[in-house]
């Protein structure tokens, strides 16, 4: 024993027997243990002597003897033994899990466990027990942290056969079936209970009496849950504790949930995630120890040289992730955790473990048949049939890593792993049930992870959504790739309302990619998005098109590269996405409720609706442009695929939603009746030229082309990644307001002009005039009355804010007031509500552009008077 560290303990100077130690030995110690091969003369009994003189630790002695731990417990050393006496070992006989009558019918197996697992490979009085070494390696610098220790037990003590009858079936344990396999197991940690680790760790007697059943009253100490009747006997080689009774490892909390009777539906799936893995020195260290050349190392039934040992692990994102043979388990699915870990911990394996809440048979049965798991049901038809990574976020969101955070009193603000309320009372549960890495709660209900409360929980399940599905979760097993979408958190607020329309996989092979129809010409492409096994991701085939949108010759190219294939996905979900906030300012709602028809989308595009409730079609503006139908919700089974959730309503949906290809500068060019206000958004290259280094003179369009990005054509100057509105006063509005307005010049005269300044002044005028018929915002004639809604447009004030307008929709028109308090009107019978958008890719040369950087939607609409602010 460290004879130091017992100074440094000093309870043991209150003893008579070691308080007769002299100063000089006491001081002259050193850490190296000095008596391996002889004894003090002055101290007391060792641990082995000590139980042999006394009448009732026979039992105990016997153990000893037998599993060889004679000579190291009667000679000075560092050990701690929980030991039991014949009383207790007497009512273990009477019942144990063991099924053992007497002493002589436990099995070597069982005595080792039974040993090692009730002794410390260190001396601990019960004061420093709750204690964890600090960075020097010495007991108390973390006073009070620690819940369990390590035994002297070792793998070595839990390898057993495991019977074909027994063995999973699963894939995984295919080969095992019909025959058994042989597993090593971790040595269980020791669970303990002190007075300072509860006051440290802020559990209270109600908490311990929730989960463990008794009383824990002041200055008690319970270890795998059995109570110590008394603590701290010194002797020279360590220090005994005497418990109440005999003291077993607990399971593992996996190992719990496979032994109750109630809970198998639970277990079913969680077999799913573990399989066998092979350890080369365990192995060889199980075959080299049971070689038969003692009683205590007998050859063990059903292993050969030829047989392997294995280990049951669990796939789980802390440790393991990869299957037996090395298989991606990314789509397959992660626990948090693997709960047949005995040293599973959130921190140090000492100070914390886990808790999982595992829903009854009969839970499981009522929610997959009530309305919750009714999408389940209709989807799978059981449990056994959902997809492994359905069901992994199913199990997880029962798994809370942190014991000391799931305690009994923090369950009313007890939240899941990703931060949503459990909801979790003393009334759910059921029964309790401690394990050697955690604690079970059998409970009366399920927790369904907000995964399967949201408006994509159908997506998740649908086997013909698997690109959504993709675009959906990426990357829900890896948190750590910082350019993943993850549309599945902001999906994941029950506070919104969103309307998700979700275009099949057959949908998706049909992409008229934005960047090459914006270019237009031969360049356009359709690209063929679809899943791909092999890549364990989506990948996209590439085919030349027509200006109709058809594919045309052969394939030209496989995208496969991640960044690309995102970029266009994120595109995608954010023309697909409606929020809903009936507020009056957004044009957003339930998209079948009838009240519009055109709807905001979350990337700023805008998509039109016809018809309600089951008879609701949609279409985007690159879909109007080519004059392509509305797409359909699908029927299956004869019934409409739109679904409920408590965050909105999805819509599965028969093609894709396409943004417009057209630009703001390629639609005001060519529509003849905008061609007034065109000429004057063009400028004069004579004017532009003299102030090109002019911070003040901006040009409506430009290429807005940049080092490593440019405008496909010419863009608008002032758009920002946003969503505007065009207001284009006809030809006849705009030659009344140059005939209203004498300070209002065409291009031509501000040309002519020779005076520097005044040449200027007259070219800010005309911008700020043409400037302040480009709203921020969408505003469409969508049938839905709202308004008067104030938007900023894009000239500004002396003061560098933006002059406003206000807008007001009748439903069937549109309002708009200017700042001097002349209303204009919509010209429903010439061009209104057109889309455009701008784009900004990632190349000056657009032809070499893969991905978009930035772009900007635009309605336009023919108004019967010029805007003007306020000067």
């Amino acid at each position: 024993m460290n004879l130091r560290l017992l100074r440094r303990w000093g309870k043991f100077l209150l003893l008579p027997v070691i308080a007769s130690l002299s100063a000089g030995v006491v001081t002259g110690c050193k850490d190296e243990y000095p008596y391996d091969d002889r004894e003090p003369d002055n101290l007391g009994a060792s641990i082995y002597d000590y139980l042999a003189s006394q009448p009732d630790f026979k039992y105990a002695v016997r153990l000893i003897d037998e599993m060889g731990y004679t000579e190291m417990l009667a000679k000075t050393g560092s050990k701690t033994l929980f030991v039991a006496t014949d009383e207790a070992f007497n009512r273990f006989f009477a019942s144990n899990p063991y099924g053992v009558k007497r002493y002589e019918d436990l099995t070597v197996a069982q005595k080792k466990i039974i040993m090692n697992s009730s002794m410390i490979n260190m001396a601990y009085l019960s004061d420093m027990l709750p204690n964890v070494a600090n960075l020097s390696g010495t007991e108390g610098g973390g006073k009070g942290l620690a819940l369990r220790r390590y035994t002297s037990a070792s793998y070595l003590d839990s390898v057993e056969v495991v019977g074909k009858e027994r063995v999973i079936a699963t894939p995984f344990w295919e080969r095992f079936q019909g025959k058994g396999v042989m597993l090593w197991q971790e040595p269980a940690m020791m669970v303990h209970f002190t007075p300072q680790f509860m006051h440290t760790a802020g559990v209270s007697a109600t908490d311990f009496r929730s989960i463990y059943g008794g009383n824990f009253a002041q200055g008690d100490i319970f270890v795998n849950n059995v109570k110590v009747a008394q603590s701290d006997i010194i002797c020279k080689n360590g220090y005994i504790h005497i418990m109440n009774e005999v003291l077993l490892p607990s399971p593992t909390m996996a190992q719990v949930i496979d032994a109750q009777p109630d809970t198998q539906t639970f277990k079913k799936l969680l077999d799913n995630f573990c399989a066998p893995y092979y350890s080369e020195s365990n192995d060889k260290g199980v075959k080299d120890y049971y070689d038969g050349s003692s009683p205590l190392r007998p050859l063990k039934q059903g292993l050969s040289a030829t047989d392997s040992v294995f280990v049951k692990r669990y796939f789980n994102e802390n440790n393991c992730t990869k299957g037996p043979k090395g298989e991606d388990l990314s789509r397959y699915g992660m626990l948090y955790y693997d709960p047949n870990n005995p040293l599973y911990s959130a921190n140090a394996a000492e100070q914390d473990m886990g808790v999982m809440f595992v829903p009854s048979d009969r839970a499981m049965k009522e929610y997959f048949n009530g309305p919750d798991g009714a999408y389940l049901k209709a989807s799978y038809g059981s449990w056994e049939n959902v997809p492994t990574d359905i069901q992994a976020t199913f199990i997880k969101n029962h798994q809370k890593r942190s014991f000391l955070s799931s305690v009994p009193h923090l369950w009313p603000t007890l939240t899941d792993e990703t931060s949503y309320p459990l909801s979790i009372t003393a009334a759910d549960i059921e029964r309790t049930i401690p394990a050697n890495n955690g604690v079970v709660f059998i409970i009366n209900k399920v927790l369904p992870p907000i995964d399967y409360k949201g408006v994509y929980a159908s997506t998740l399940t649908s086997s013909a959504t698997q690109v959504m599905k993709w675009a959906i979760t990426d990357d829900w097993w890896n948190l750590g790739d910082s350019q993943a979408m993850r549309y599945y958190m902001y999906f994941r607020s029950m506070e919104n309302m969103y309307n998700l329309l979700v275009p099949t996989d057959e949908a998706f092979h049909n992409y008229r990619d934005p960047i090459s129809w914006a270019i237009g010409g031969n360049s356009r492409e359709i690209w063929d998005i679809h899943y791909s096994v092999e890549d364990n991701g989506v990948i996209a085939d590439v085919y030349l098109a027509d200006a109709d949108g058809n594919a045309k010759g052969g394939k030209i190219r496989t995208v496969r590269t991640k960044s690309i294939i995102r970029n266009r996905l994120a595109d995608i979900m954010d023309m697909h996405i409606v929020v809903g906030d009936n507020d009056g300012r957004k044009l957003s709602g339930y998209v079948n409720d009838g009240s519009s028809t055109a709807f905001l989308t979350k990337g700023g595009a805008t998509i039109l609706a016809s018809g309600s409730g089951n008879g609701v079609k949609f279409n985007g503006g690159g879909d109007k442009e080519l004059g392509h139908p509305y797409a359909g919700v699908l029927q299956i089974a004869g019934m409409p695929s739109i679904y409920d959730s408590q965050n909105g309503r999805t819509f599965f949906i028969d093609h894709i939603l396409h943004d417009p290809s057209q630009n703001v500068y390629q639609v005001l060019s060519t529509t003849p009746q905008f061609s007034a206000f065109y000429e004057l958004c063009m400028g004069d290259d004579k004017v532009a030229t003299m102030f090109e280094n002019d911070k003040d003179f901006e040009e409506i369009f430009s290429t807005k082309r940049l080092a490593q990005s440019s405008g496909i054509g010419q863009v608008v100057n002032s758009f920002n990644n946003f969503r505007y509105t065009i207001l284009v006063p006809t030809n006849e509005a705009i030659a009344a307001a140059f005939a209203a307005d004498p300070k209002l010049c065409t291009w031509e005269e501000i040309a002519n002009d020779v005076d520097p300044d005044s040449k200027k002044k007259k070219a800010l005028y005309l911008l700020k005039f043409l400037k302040y018929h480009f709203i921020d915002n969408s505003a469409y004639v969508c049938g839905k009355a709202y308004g008067p809604v104030e938007y900023e447009s894009g000239a500004r004030n002396s003061f560098n804010r933006f002059h406003k307008v206000k807008m007001q929709s009748t439903g069937n028109n549109l309002i708009i007031t200017d700042e001097q308090g002349h209303t204009a009107r919509v010209v429903t019978s010439a061009p209104h509500n057109i889309m455009a958008r701008d784009l900004i890719v990632n190349n000056t040369d657009v032809s070499k552009a893969t991905e978009i950087v930035s772009s900007s939607r635009a309605v336009i609409h023919q108004i019967d008077r010029a805007l003007n602010y306020k000067n």
